[in-house]
């Protein structure tokens, strides 16, 4: 281990502390990652009610002992032991929950047969290398961050970018369901449901997202202030930066899935690996200049550049012309958001706030608004009667 303190100039009286998370996150992750297969055994039954619910409670507790901890002046050990805590505890009641849907289920280890490992493979390779790229997109940031700057500024950009991984948490909870979904549409021929899945999952997970998104762009410096303290306050700018990646991001989510689902992922292969590299070098390029801010910038614009590609694929394959998702998704989801923008703006600029439990009352009162004027303003009858379905189904779940 003592390369990496070389490596990243760690300050001597943080050798020991570094020494403690290296060993807290290798010591989880061997049991986190081969454990991890109990929630596609899960997601594999389309019981998605059961790890949405799973996923929900255990990223509250996790927000909230985060936030509590760091604010009596835990650091970061205690930051990784939540996260790696809070990920185990997800595994072994995932587990539980397969004891109890499979009650003859036993598991051991045996050596799989070679047709196994061939039909896994053919859509496994494709998901590993995608799943390799996005972790060196969000991974490697801390490592550019030790390499060139002081070690602190990992504590700063790691606050920010929890709250742009929070952001876009819970939308993405819900289209856990479109995989299979299109996977068997796909196999009935259904075209057209495709299409309206692609357009329902990529409309309402944008819409969620659009109203938190551009409260914590213009609240950024409150959120920091009040939940880390005054000295985080300058590094609002990551959190700006990495969620303006949000509005580009959503937009192929739900299409992502889609091509899960029809096993057409492959083809996107290209765009992960242009996004890996480019996230790299511009990351590398502007952290010398811009610091912090540089290293997010390394995030964000590769998926700004290379977003009409990937649409114009997802257009291509499941027959939806580009333009409907300017006319049916970016026009009725982000024009209510330019209120909500202004609106912010008019109040950052009259008051400063100054206690977070009424900063998190006017994220809802926000969020309420842009659902009205979205509701009201921007939908059809038929597509406010998509809105009452999926309320009628998240009551059941």
């Amino acid at each position: 281990m003592f390369f990496i303190n070389d490596i990243f100039r760690i300050p001597v009286d943080l050798h020991s502390e570094t020494k403690t998370v290296i060993l807290l996150t290798a010591g989880f992750s061997l049991f986190i990652i081969p454990f991890s297969v109990f929630r596609n055994v899960i997601l594999g039954l389309q019981r998605f009610e059961i790890t949405s619910q799973v996923d929900f409670y255990i990223s509250t507790l996790q927000l909230i002992f985060t936030v509590i901890l760091l604010t009596k002046g835990f650091g970061l050990v205690t930051l990784i032991l939540i996260n790696n805590i809070s990920a185990a505890i997800s595994i072994i009641v995932l587990i539980m929950f397969v004891k109890k849907l499979l009650p003859s289920y036993r598991f051991r280890l045996e050596k799989p047969g070679k047709e196994t490992v061939k039909d896994i493979s053919k859509l496994s390779l494709s998901m590993f290398i995608i799943n390799i790229s996005s972790f060196i997109i969000n991974k490697t940031d801390e490592i550019i961050i030790g390499i060139f700057l002081p070690i602190q500024y990992i504590t700063y950009y790691a606050a920010g970018f929890k709250v742009y991984h929070g952001t876009g948490r819970i939308p993405l909870l819900l289209l856990q369901a479109i995989m299979p979904t299109s996977s068997e549409m796909d196999a009935l021929k259904q075209k057209e449901g495709l299409k309206k899945i692609f357009f329902i999952g990529t409309r309402y997970t944008s819409a969620i997202m659009t109203p938190v998104a551009i409260t914590a762009i213009i609240f950024a410096k409150d959120i920091l202030r009040l939940w880390m303290g005054s000295e985080f306050e300058p590094y609002s700018a990551v959190i700006q930066i990495l969620i303006l990646n949000l509005f580009f991001l959503f937009l192929h989510q739900a299409g992502g899935q889609i091509l899960i689902g029809l096993n057409r992922i492959s083809k996107l292969i290209p765009y992960y690996i242009l996004i890996m590299v480019s996230n790299l070098v511009i990351s590398i390029i502007l952290v010398r200049f811009m610091k912090l801010e540089g290293i997010a910038w390394g995030t964000t614009i590769p998926f700004i550049i290379f977003e009409y590609f990937y649409l114009k694929y997802i257009s291509k394959y499941i027959e939806i012309p580009i333009r409907d998702i300017f006319t049916k998704i970016i026009f009725k989801v982000y024009t209510p958001g330019l209120v909500i923008a202004g609106l912010n703006l008019l109040c950052a600029y009259l008051f400063r706030f100054g206690n977070i439990l009424i900063l998190i009352a006017y994220f809802a009162a926000a969020c309420l608004l842009y659902a009205l004027l979205f509701y009201a303003l921007f939908l059809n009858k038929m597509e406010r009667s998509e809105i009452k379905m999926i309320l009628k189904s998240l009551r059941r779940i």
